[in-house]
């Protein structure tokens, strides 16, 4: 398994690799914001049914090729958990994304789908780390001298964690009633560098 996983970073690598020889590669510094709503857990330990929403923002860099981005970034913001009175704790996550795209260029402007993945590692509380899996749209405006101004619209669906998959009440794994795992949107804003391959 180990060495499978190898043989895949590394093709992936060489694949980026001949990708940036061939079209060139951009690098970008933007800012994200996140929404996500609708999570619940019902439990029964718990009277009621346990949500919470998320609200958030952040920065993030890109190293963007040319029907792939690569990003790190982090996002600060509130989660909010509801059943009889609502609580709000602070959230800083740490968000690894792989976005896959493919560009239609129209003059000075690039337009293209994006479906991908995208990590958020809770640093408050790994168990609360969901993977999403993300959908959407984007546009790049093509400026003097190589840079471009890109704006991502996504829509994303989180897999479950073990968060989601606990009682609030008693902390008890896989013991839970139902669990909802909402939705999310995601608005990103950046400015980038183009190097030609």
């Amino acid at each position: 398994m180990k060495n499978t996983f190898k043989i895949l970073i590394l093709s992936g690598a060489l694949f980026l690799a001949a990708d940036a020889v061939v079209f060139g590669f951009g690098i970008g510094v933007g800012g994200v914001f996140d929404m996500r709503f609708n999570g619940s857990i019902s439990s029964p330990d718990v009277s009621g049914t346990v949500s919470n929403n998320i609200l958030a923002g952040g920065g993030f860099v890109a190293l963007d090729f040319r029907n792939i981005e690569l990003s790190l970034g982090t996002s600060f913001g509130n989660i909010e958990y509801s059943l009889n009175n609502k609580t709000t704790e602070n959230l800083t996550v740490l968000q690894i994304g792989l976005l896959g795209k493919l560009p239609l260029k129209l003059g000075p402007i690039v337009l293209y789908p994006i479906l991908g993945t995208q990590f958020d590692f809770n640093l408050a509380n790994n168990k609360n780390s969901p993977l999403w899996i993300m959908g959407g749209a984007g546009v790049d405006v093509l400026l003097a001298g190589n840079w471009y101004v890109r704006c991502n619209g996504l829509y994303g669906i989180p897999f479950q964690n073990e968060f989601d998959a606990s009682t609030v009440a008693g902390d008890v794994i896989n013991h839970y009633k139902d669990a909802k795992l909402g939705n999310g949107v995601k608005i990103r804003l950046s400015v980038g560098y183009n190097f030609s391959g």
